[in-house]
């Protein structure tokens, strides 16, 4: 008979269940840490309570009835992982970045020299989301950039995929003395998106801090961030 945790494993990554309980205890999101720490026995809970809704001996085998109710869970739990974004967690401790044989990193910090208060540094990443060539979410390690000027105003975000028209902006802090202030926000937000997109060819910019509800993410920090 086939098990849930065989369905499963066509929908989803174990490494990017490992992670999405990673991100949620990093956010604090109770709800979503306790679902995918404890993912195929809840299911496995929701699949006989499915079961007990019906007539099970209507059925020609309680065996065939239960294999389909996995089934419909598992095709529910898919459209569910295809609805929710990605998630990435990356280490904090940004080192500079002073050269790189990327093209689009060997570009950008060639146009440094146009920002001289300006510099770029690198980190490393986890992140988790549904690849459609695929058909599961699946789990990858990456490497996160982020451009910081010397007030400390950032932006951290990751590099286009191959032949993508668009730069990830994963977040942008405004140092906390400098909150409120629009036209410095903005300035600092020209250089950002005329050094990643405009001189580099890029026609726009993507967040999905603006298209999501994150946790607990207050519009102005208590630490500078």
């Amino acid at each position: 008979m086939i098990t849930l945790r065989e369905l499963l494993a066509d929908v989803i990554e174990d490494e990017a269940i490992e992670h999405k309980v990673k991100f949620a205890r990093a956010w604090g999101i109770t709800a979503d840490e306790w679902f995918y720490s404890n993912l195929e026995r809840i299911l496995e809970g929701y699949v006989e309570s499915e079961l007990r809704k019906v007539n099970r001996l209507l059925s020609v085998s309680p065996d065939i009835a239960l294999i389909k109710k996995r089934i419909d869970v598992v095709r529910e739990f898919t459209q569910d992982q295809i609805r929710e974004r990605g998630q990435i967690t990356y280490d904090s401790n940004f080192k500079t970045l002073k050269n790189s044989n990327h093209p689009f990193l060997h570009s950008l910090i060639a146009d440094l020299n146009l920002y001289p208060d300006w510099r770029l540094k690198s980190s490393t990443g986890e992140a988790n989301f549904f690849c459609f060539k695929k058909f599961k979410r699946i789990y990858k390690r990456l490497d996160v950039y982020q451009l910081e000027n010397v007030d400390g105003f950032k932006c951290e975000f990751e590099l286009p995929e191959k032949d993508e028209d668009a730069i990830h902006l994963l977040m942008m802090w405004t140092p906390l003395e400098k909150q409120g202030l629009f036209s410095y926000t903005r300035h600092n937000f020209r250089i950002a998106f005329d050094l990643l997109c405009v001189r580099r060819g890029l026609h726009s910019l993507y967040s999905p801090v603006l298209g999501a509800d994150w946790p607990e993410c207050p519009l102005k920090a208590g630490k500078g961030e």
